[in-house]
């Protein structure tokens, strides 16, 4: 677990639950949610269009009380 989930938990929110939603062509930033801790929660297929490239949208996230428990 990563100091900026706790740093968020701890420190900024309130709230169950934190996450992102990024497209399948930021490998990048894929890479960057699963590092700090987040799972993949949701994948919704070919809704993003780019050059010429249909793109999946992926929801990342984890709950205070997955956190906690780690």
């Amino acid at each position: 677990m990563t100091q900026w989930l706790t740093h968020l938990f701890a420190e900024v929110t309130t709230l169950p639950h934190i996450g992102l939603t990024t497209w399948s062509g930021n490998l990048r930033m894929m890479h960057v949610a699963e590092a700090i801790g987040l799972k993949q929660e949701a994948r919704i297929p070919q809704v993003r269009f780019w050059q010429g490239q249909y793109y999946d949208s992926v929801k990342y996230g984890i709950l205070r009380t997955d956190w906690q428990a780690k």
